[in-house]
């Protein structure tokens, strides 16, 4: 647990600006940018292996909703991330 919490503190001292405004922001860029795509990505995997072929919608149906296009935009707009 120990070897966890010396991995993550500077990551959580970054965060939290410690080392100034700049590395905060970088590093809060660098994660959206980490996991934002992957999530993505494996939401669509899951649902096409699926069996039930009635959720295989629901990706389209997300990345066309307002809330979903509204994120995309501040995500690309703030942090650069590229998401179709």
């Amino acid at each position: 647990m120990e070897q966890i919490f010396l991995f993550l503190k500077p990551m959580i001292e970054a965060y939290a600006g410690q080392f100034g405004p700049a590395i905060q922001i970088i590093s809060i860029i660098g994660s959206l940018r980490l996991v934002i795509k992957p999530a993505m990505e494996l939401f669509k995997a899951y649902v096409a292996i699926t069996p039930s072929k009635s959720d295989d919608h629901l990706p389209g149906q997300f990345e066309n909703s307002k809330i979903y296009k509204a994120v995309v935009f501040s995500l690309d707009w703030f942090a650069s991330i590229k998401l179709k």
